[in-house]
């Protein structure tokens, strides 16, 4: 119990509790509740495979991306997807690893 419940100092520690707090006492407690985390450390992976955890919108903006730096205006004209739509594909792809935004509203593939 991080403290006393009936003095209340302790109150914002016992509300995070209650919402599911988890205690992360080395990186390893972190990677192991973001799995696709975990995955990015691992060199031997195979990239194929992981393709095969993304929907069709993340390939196929993958795949529009290529190797090359692309600046958000040409992605939205390419992809067809609605502005909104677009931006949550990116961060979905951000977060796994497969993008990263470069200076001036511009996307870039690292796998």
């Amino acid at each position: 119990m991080p403290g006393n419940c009936l003095k209340g100092y302790h109150t914002g520690c016992h509300r995070l509790i209650r919402l599911g707090a988890k205690i992360v006492e080395k990186a390893e407690d972190v990677l192991n509740e973001y799995p696709f985390l975990k995955a990015r450390r691992d060199p031997q992976r195979n990239r194929i495979a992981d393709m095969r955890g993304l929907n069709a919108d993340e390939k196929a903006l993958l795949k529009l991306i290529g190797k090359a730096t692309l600046h958000i205006d040409g992605l939205l004209s390419l992809s067809g997807l609605p502005q909104g739509k677009l931006m949550s594909v990116l961060l979905q792809l951000e977060i796994k690893g497969y993008v990263r935004a470069e200076p001036g509203d511009r996307y870039r593939r690292i796998l």
